[in-house]
């Protein structure tokens, strides 16, 4: 069964923006021959979503290395501002800064995918650690 979700995306201020995401089964889009990469249409008519596939993507490997120098290009972006931030919370709160008040620092110039993907690389890497309970201390 399809299943819309509703995620955020970024906080400016007091503005929340947020994406949506629309989890279709491996059955629906073999069917149709969807493919991964494919540029879609959505028209919505009469309380109806019709999505139809725009263009297929060319797959190339210069498509591929752009994709890669791009994604290490948004997460170096999201360790600079990781970084950044925490340097400003240090300031105010010590070496244990508060998750909560670096999730907000963070979201004023991140998307939620750009958090997840420099904190997730900062805390598998051993750079970062909870020492308490909704605390973040680098190392």
């Amino acid at each position: 069964m399809p299943k819309l979700q509703k995620r955020l995306s970024r906080k400016v201020g007091d503005k929340i923006y947020h994406k949506w995401t629309i989890n279709l089964p491996n059955k629906i889009i073999e069917k149709i021959n969807f493919k991964e990469g494919d540029i879609l249409n959505a028209t919505a008519r009469q309380g109806k979503l019709i999505l139809s596939v725009e263009g297929k993507k060319k797959s190339s490997r210069n498509d591929s290395i752009e994709s890669k120098a791009f994604g290490i290009a948004r997460l170096k972006k999201g360790i600079k501002i990781f970084n950044m931030s925490m340097d400003k919370l240090e300031k105010k709160y010590g070496t244990e800064v508060p998750a909560d008040e670096l999730e907000e620092e963070l979201s004023k110039k991140l998307t939620q995918e750009e958090i997840d993907h420099a904190v997730g690389t900062l805390f598998v890497g051993g750079d970062c650690f909870f020492p308490k309970k909704d605390y973040i201390r680098r190392i």
